[in-house]
């Protein structure tokens, strides 16, 4: 694969980009396969965390989520348990998603994540020294698969100045019924419209500004085949469905920044260990 001049023009203009084709069937089959392997290994007894993807404000003290940054964790759906906090559903079905180490601790996640076409997409962007930050698995599940409410990536990886850049890979074909990606054209040339920063005084983890409110006609979706990459500027406005259909929505998603006179900021939940600093997307240098 070649990025084009208008792609990266395209991109600049919308703060995104769908690019069919740049992982093989092979590849995102691969993935597939090796996510279900990482899940048989789970035992439901010892994953308990939810990830409510409407509702934020549960993370702010969960430890389980707060230091999974050098870690493969699960995340269960709220809809896959009863009252009890038991298991309603298979476990293969009950994951809303796994990560956020995947692309350090697992070969077939960290091939992909240096994968070439990757790299020239962070060079023909202008990346410099860029690192990974963190990366997930989602899964989007049939029936349950949760709202991903409207947001800009960088209200959660806040750089200074803004240089963050999502990587999204379509591990099954995304469509509006199984709750494809949906984004606002431009949306990333205006301000950040809310933050999610550690307050020292407090110790927590603080919402300031509100959540982006935008009539749903100015919303373009994303239905794309798998193998598809999806490129996000950090700033621009994107949100996902409920998935009520039978088909899940797979996903390999992960995160890269610039490092050279680009700040990290010290209030982002993430920080990574001294044990494991963050990766270089660059395999040439």
């Amino acid at each position: 694969m070649s990025v084009t001049d208008e792609q990266i023009q395209n991109f600049r203009e919308n703060g995104w980009l769908a690019i069919p084709g740049v992982f093989t069937g092979e590849e995102v089959d691969e993935m597939k396969t090796q996510m279900h392997d990482i899940v048989s290994r789970m035992s439901p007894d010892e994953h308990k965390a939810v990830f409510i993807t409407n509702d934020e404000k549960k993370h702010l003290k969960d430890d389980y989520f707060m230091n999974s940054v050098d870690k493969i964790r699960y995340f269960l759906e709220d809809a896959s348990l009863d009252e009890t906090g038991q298991l309603i559903v298979d476990k293969q079905l009950a994951l809303n998603k796994v990560g956020h180490a995947l692309h350090v601790l697992d070969p077939v996640f960290k091939k992909v994540t240096h994968h070439p076409d990757v790299q020239e997409c962070a060079r023909k962007l202008g990346f410099q020294q860029p690192a990974i930050i963190q990366s997930m698995y989602l899964f989007k599940q049939p029936l349950f698969g949760a709202t991903v409410v409207p947001h800009q990536d960088s209200t959660f990886l806040l750089t200074d100045p803004m240089r963050l850049l999502g990587y999204w890979i379509a591990v099954e074909d995304c469509s509006l019924e199984n709750g494809c990606l949906s984004f606002i054209p431009g949306s990333h040339k205006h301000e950040l419209t809310r933050l999610w920063q550690h307050n020292k005084s407090t110790g927590d983890m603080v919402f300031t500004g509100e959540i982006p409110q935008r009539d749903d006609s100015e919303y373009v979706h994303c239905q794309c085949t798998k193998g598809t990459l999806v490129l996000i500027d950090g700033m621009v406005i994107h949100k996902s469905r409920e998935n009520k259909s039978h088909k899940s929505r797979h996903a390999y998603a992960f995160h890269v920044i610039e490092t050279k006179d680009c700040k990290w900021s010290e209030g982002n939940w993430l920080q990574a260990p001294e044990t494991l600093p963050f990766q270089k997307l660059y395999t040439d240098v």
